[in-house]
This record gives structure tokens, sequence and C-alpha cells, in this order.
């Protein structure tokens, strides 16, 4: 089920169902509310927490060179996002739990490149740094699958393929260790 809201965190907890989280710009604090909610409810509904994963999907690019790793998706991010904003469905709800959409909406068309990198929605970063950033979102969230978007709209297929193999390389085998421990199932 995509978690989105608290209470939709909470629901899935409930019903104990798998959940597929995507936060953009959602400050760290406020994702990990979200988790301790569906992992409260599925222990409240007799589910064993350990047995649900703890999922993120993420826009990850890497690059050896840190500039580039950071400059590199620039444009695709942003004519993402913004779409993204655009085409958010906040104007055809009027019921309170679209209220959420319409707040999404706005901060998402005014979000400016910068807080996707320092937000942690966008893992553009060197091997070293990426594998940095993921144990921080597994330290402070218990993130232990990631789901990895990198089709970045306007880079080219040779750019893509050689973020993916140093990523497959370089990082992968890191995370995969006990201590760097994310799930690759």
């Amino acid at each position: 089920m995509a978690a989105v809201s608290p209470e939709s965190y909470e629901l899935a907890g409930q019903k104990g169902m798998h959940i597929l989280a995507s936060p953009q710009i959602t400050p760290i604090p406020m994702v990990r509310d979200c988790y301790e909610r569906y992992g409260k409810a599925l222990a409240e509904a007799g589910f064993d927490p350990a047995e649900f994963a703890v999922p993120q999907s993420r826009q990850v690019y890497c690059h050896a060179d840190a500039e580039r790793a950071r400059e590199d998706p620039r444009d695709s991010v942003m004519w993402y996002q913004r779409l993204n904003a655009e085409r958010m469905s906040s104007k055809s709800g009027s019921a309170k739990s679209y209220e959420l959409y319409a707040r999404a909406q706005e901060r998402l068309s005014r979000t400016e490149y910068e807080e996707y990198l320092s937000s942690g929605a966008l893992l553009a970063r060197t091997p070293s740094g990426l594998i940095d950033e993921i144990a921080h979102l597994r330290d402070e969230i218990g993130l232990n699958y990631l789901l990895c978007v990198t089709d970045f709209v306007g880079l080219d297929t040779d750019t893509t393929i050689k973020s993916l193999k140093l990523f497959a390389e370089e990082v992968i085998p890191i995370l995969n260790e006990s201590e760097h421990m994310v799930s690759t199932r």
C-alpha cells in the first residue's frame, strides 16, 4: 500500500499490509514518526513489525566527482518535481483528507534543488557519500529496503549506465556488509 499521510501508515499497519513510501521533502523526524506509527499499528494488530520492510523510494545518482554527482541530475530533478506538483490532485478533492495534498503541492512547487539534496529526497553523491547517506537513513528511520529511481530525464544513456555501474560496484557491496546492511531482497 502506498503510504503518504501518518494515517495511511497506521491503516496499512492495522491491515498488516506492506508499504511503499517515497517522501519527497518530508523532514526526517516526520518520516520517523510515520514509521513508528506503522510499527505500533502492526504490533497492535498482532503482526511482528520485524517481518515488515522499512522501504523508501529515492532518486539515486552516483558519480566519482562530487560536483558532477551534485549537478548532473539538477535539471531532471527540477523538471520532475515541478511536473509532480502540477499534477497533484488537490483541486479535485474537497475532503479534509486532501488537505495534505494541497500543502504538498504548494511546497513542491516552491522547493529548490538544494533542499532535495539536503533532505535526502535526492541521493546524488559520490560512492562514499551515498554509503554515508543511506546509512544515515538506516540509523534515523530504520530504512532496510531502498528502491532506487535511477532514470533522470535529460541525462544520456551512457551517463546513466555509468552511474548504475558505479553504484553497483562501489556502493552495494559495502551496504551488504553487516555494519551497513540494507536489504537487497
